[in-house]
């Protein structure tokens, strides 16, 4: 299963790649993170059964979760293709203020990619850390 894990190759979509909105008149606070998915594999065609994110902030050992979301649309993901995997998290009151600290303190977060997929041969979770992203208000300079 290890070979079926390394075959799964995680990006980010962007140099900009976690965007938030701010809440306006008709939208609430959320937190957008685009991802790609590449199935590196010569042989197998997988199918992806969930997309994880876990959003974490803090120096090293101090680090904390502040926000998980999960992808469950499934789909198939041929050998040698790539899909788009945006998600969005709707902020409540203590995600938002977390978010808002990290612009005011121009303070990085971890994002925490996890694919769960299945093949023939088996099932397995992909994971990759993405430390230090920046956070930037969407429709300000991207």
């Amino acid at each position: 299963m290890r070979d079926l894990e390394e075959d799964i190759k995680i990006t980010l979509d962007s140099s900009h790649p976690l965007k938030v909105y701010l809440p306006q008149k008709w939208r609430a606070p959320s937190l957008e993170l685009s991802s790609n998915v590449l199935n590196a594999s010569a042989y197998l065609d997988i199918r992806v059964k969930r997309v994880s994110i876990s959003f974490s902030v803090g120096p090293g050992e101090l680090e904390e979760i502040f926000a998980d979301v999960t992808e469950w649309d499934e789909f198939d993901l041929p050998r040698g293709q790539t899909r788009f995997c945006p998600l969005t998290l709707w902020l409540n009151k203590f995600q938002a203020e977390v978010i808002q600290a990290c612009l005011e303190e121009r303070e990085p977060v971890t994002a925490s990619v996890f694919v769960s997929i299945e093949s023939p041969i088996g099932r397995t979770v992909a994971f990759k850390p993405f430390w230090g992203i920046s956070v930037s208000v969407a429709g300000r300079g991207d």
